[in-house]
């Protein structure tokens, strides 16, 4: 069975397609070689001009195509020190590629700065193989001795430590997404920002609805259930399956402020002066915004609170549970 495949637009006729670890090599719809050149199930295969791309494990795999045999030729691995590459997408002319990794992260690469990189890998990998005669041999025995260290490419893949000396071959992007399901949101009455809470990744994110972009991000240890702004924006309630994070809300990142442990935390709303927030798990749990104390707590329902809605003048709030229950709540009393 065949997993994918990609034609090679530089080369007419020049089809790969990928089994596993295999990579298939047809020309003109006969087979002309079978490879497995990642030893590893090839995650990802694509191809832009005559360059093809085989991920694997976190790991980028640089072909070239040819019109003639050999057809595909490797120039080398790229190691991006991630643990999976969800997508790669190359550009039309060949210069740069998208690339989205395991940490939900979006950044740019030079695939021109890749592919000397690469091909200086391989000329030094060339030059230690070269058998050197008895005279240069003693000529760079006697230039190691009078330097102080010389350190030798120890292994084919390129790592970050390699990269960051050609600016610009692998640069972050100013975008973030969620891996799986968005379990939560929230939005901000009196400024376009938007916070949404991943199920699969546990990654909350803030976002700019007005340029459209993440503004601020934070990876969680445990699962999240909601989240819930203040009203003036400066302010962001998490509840998570162990414990109640309160965080501030800077120019480009989340602090935290405060957190209650060993609160189960099903549901999370501000009222709508901002002054108390309530907190739902088996029962409901009140607290004074500004001065973080427990105002009360509230007993009723018999399984989790599910949701909680302030009215508008915030003279009480109403709660839904599981357990099917609705209850109204005087904030007076």
């Amino acid at each position: 069975s065949f997993d994918q495949f990609c034609f090679i637009s530089a080369v007419p006729g020049l089809l790969l397609v990928s089994s596993g670890q295999f990579l298939i090599t047809i020309m003109n719809d006969q087979v002309v070689e079978v490879s497995s050149p990642t030893k590893s199930k090839i995650d990802i295969l694509t191809s832009t001009r005559n360059l093809v791309f085989c991920v694997c494990q976190g790991i980028i795999h640089f072909f070239k195509a040819n019109n003639c045999e050999p057809y595909v030729i490797p120039l080398g691995p790229l190691d991006l020190h991630v643990t999976s590459i969800t997508e790669i997408s190359p550009s039309p002319d060949g210069d740069l590629a998208v690339v989205f990794n395991d940490d939900s992260f979006v950044q740019l690469l030079d695939l021109n700065v890749a592919q000397k990189i690469l091909k200086q890998q391989q000329d030094a990998i060339a030059s230690e193989e070269m058998k050197l005669d008895q005279e240069q041999e003693e000529e760079i025995n006697d230039f190691i001795k009078s330097q102080t260290s010389f350190n030798t490419i120890p292994s084919n893949v390129v790592d970050t430590t390699e990269m960051q000396q050609f600016i610009g071959l692998f640069s972050p992007l100013p975008i973030r997404y969620h891996i799986g399901p968005i379990v939560a949101i929230a939005t901000c009455p009196r400024k376009p920002l938007l916070a949404t809470c991943g199920g699969s990744d546990r990654t909350l994110l803030v976002w700019n609805l007005a340029k459209r972009c993440i503004i601020a991000s934070e990876k969680l240890t445990e699962p999240v259930n909601s989240c819930s702004f203040h009203p003036s924006g400066d302010l962001l309630a998490v509840g998570t399956s162990e414990k109640l994070l309160f965080y501030s809300l800077t120019f480009d990142s989340l602090v935290l402020r405060s957190k209650w442990e060993s609160l189960s935390c099903t549901c999370v709303s501000f009222s709508n002066g901002g002054h108390l927030l309530a907190a739902g798990s088996l029962l409901i749990k009140v607290i004074a915004t500004y001065s973080g104390k427990t105002v009360t707590s509230l007993r009723g329902h018999n399984l989790s609170v599910k949701s909680i809605e302030w009215a508008p003048n915030d003279a009480f709030f109403v709660s839904s549970g599981i357990d099917g229950n609705v209850f109204k709540w005087s904030a007076k009393s």
